[in-house]
C-alpha cells in the first residue's frame, strides 16, 4: 500500500510524499528493493528541484535589484525588462508585477509630457502650438 501511494507520489512529482511512503515500505520490509529504488530517485529529483528552485530565486533576486536600481535611474524599459525576468522566475510575483507597472507608468507620463510640449512648441507639423 506504502509502495503503491509513494509511486503514485512521485508520478505526481511530490517527492517529499514519494520519499516519506517509501520509508514506510522500507519499514515494513527493509530490504525491499523497489522501496530503496524510489527513495533513491524520489530524493535525486527532490535535489534537482532544489537546485533550479535556488537558481531561479537567484535569477529572482537578481532582476529585482537591477529593476530597482534601474528604476532609480529612470531607465524605464530595462526596468521593464528586469521585471519581466523577474516575472519569468517567480510567476505572479507582486514586487515584480508593482515594479513593471510603474515603470509603464511612468514611460507614458514622460511620453503624454512629451507630446504637450512637442504641440506646445509647434514641432507637429500642424497649425496647433503655432504663436502669432
Amino acid at each position: 500500500m506504502a509502495m503503491e501511494a509513494g509511486q503514485k507520489a512521485y508520478a505526481g512529482q511530490d517527492y517529499d510524499m514519494a520519499i516519506q511512503q517509501a520509508k514506510v515500505a522500507l519499514a515494513n520490509k527493509s530490504a525491499d528493493e523497489a522501496a530503496m529504488k524510489l527513495k533513491n530517485d524520489a530524493q535525486a529529483r527532490q535535489q534537482v528541484e532544489n537546485a533550479a528552485q535556488a537558481e531561479r530565486d537567484r535569477e529572482y533576486q537578481a532582476a529585482m535589484e537591477a529593476g530597482q536600481k534601474a528604476y532609480g535611474l529612470k531607465a524605464y524599459d530595462t526596468v521593464i525588462k528586469q521585471a519581466d525576468v523577474a516575472l519569468a522566475n517567480k510567476a505572479g510575483d507582486a514586487a515584480a508585477a508593482k515594479l513593471k507597472n510603474e515603470a509603464q507608468a511612468r514611460k507614458t507620463e514622460i511620453a503624454v509630457q512629451a507630446e504637450r510640449e512637442r504641440k506646445y512648441r509647434g514641432d507637429g507639423g500642424g497649425r496647433e502650438g503655432l504663436r502669432p
